[in-house]
């Protein structure tokens, strides 16, 4: 079992873990691994998700699509993004 981290002392902004393959988001000054974005992305509840990928993601093609569809769908629902 990982040990829980909070973001702000370097865990994932999403699963609170703490690994190797994180990326540092300049946005929220937060880590993130890519897998916890893309399923924060599918669930389509979190604006933050799409704003990390929107700044930090931007060459990823796979994964900038999905936050494209997930804005409209968060967009959808009301939500300002």
């Amino acid at each position: 079992m990982s040990k829980r981290v909070m973001p702000h002392d370097g865990g994932c902004w999403s699963c609170y873990t703490k690994m190797d393959d994180m990326t540092f988001d300049t946005a929220f000054d937060t880590y993130v691994h890519r897998a916890c974005l893309v399923g924060a992305l599918i669930l389509a509840e979190n604006p933050e998700a799409v704003i990390i990928t929107e700044e930090t993601f931007c060459d990823d093609a796979e994964i900038s699509a999905l936050a494209k569809e997930t804005r409209k769908l968060i967009d959808a629902k009301g939500s300002d993004v």
